[in-house]
């Protein structure tokens, strides 16, 4: 993923900053700069993922059940969340849950989660990770009573194994090696984030590079403004009709 330069001008505009950044800024005098704003950009991205349920960003999967030594949370089943997972919205079981560090605790059985995905790719296994001899793992996952469900589409058996081509790019290094953030996919989301992003963006430069405290008031306050207006627009947008009650004789084939 890269970061959006329009977004980031856009933002600086809305300062009153008269200088531009384009892409020559990603090397030579201005590369601080660049990688200043590269920075506020990520850390704003990933807060507003966090904090609506945007539509285009939500994904469903089945979470992988682990057993962890004295995990006392008043749930029977702990579960790891996804890694991209950047707001947990509800389990299709509709059951309660709570979400400690990595975690995910409920009562769900077969634990299926709707959430809003950051775009984060699989982490590689790092041997110099691993717990040495004699170490005991953080967690350990459960192979016992194991169902196939229970295993996430994204899980490595054998991560010391070469990559896949399509991973590759053309050069034979990592896909998104040559990116801003290597560790991101690139994903297609609805305007209204990218509204908010530069509101919060231009209130972060505000403080960062002016001396107009005032200023910064004001573009958070319209930050906010639009991310309660997309909140309501994904509550619009998912609310289904409630289909009416059906006769006793419909449900009996009498009609």
């Amino acid at each position: 993923m890269n970061m959006n330069i329009d977004i980031v001008n856009r933002a600086l505009h809305a300062t009153g900053h008269e200088e531009w950044l384009t892409e020559y800024d990603k090397t030579g005098e201005r590369k601080p700069l660049y990688d200043l704003f590269k920075n506020y950009y990520l850390a704003t991205f990933l807060e507003a993922l966090s904090e609506v349920p945007w539509v285009s960003a939500r994904r469903r999967k089945r979470l992988m059940i682990v057993n962890r030594p004295q995990f006392n949370c008043g749930y029977r089943f702990v579960y790891t969340l996804p890694h991209d997972c950047a707001k947990p919205i509800e389990l299709s079981t509709k059951e309660d849950w709570i979400v400690e560090g990595r975690f995910l605790c409920t009562n769900a059985v077969k634990a299926e989660l709707l959430y809003v995905t950051n775009g984060k790719r699989v982490a590689r296994f790092n041997a110099a990770q691993a717990p040495k001899p004699g170490e005991a793992a953080d967690f350990v996952l459960s192979a016992g009573r194991a169902h196939e469900s229970n295993i996430p589409n994204d899980a490595a058996f054998n991560p010391g194994k070469l990559r896949k081509p399509s991973e590759l790019n053309a050069s034979g290094e990592p896909d998104g090696a040559d990116e801003d953030y290597p560790e991101y996919y690139a994903l297609e989301l609805e305007p209204k984030f990218h509204e908010y992003v530069e509101k919060m963006l231009a209130a972060k430069f505000a403080v960062k590079i002016t001396d107009k405290p005032q200023l910064q008031s004001r573009l958070l306050s319209e930050a906010l403004l639009i991310r309660d207006q997309a909140i309501k627009a994904t509550r619009s947008m998912l609310k289904a009709k409630k289909q009416p009650d059906q006769w006793w004789a419909d449900k009996l084939w009498l009609r």
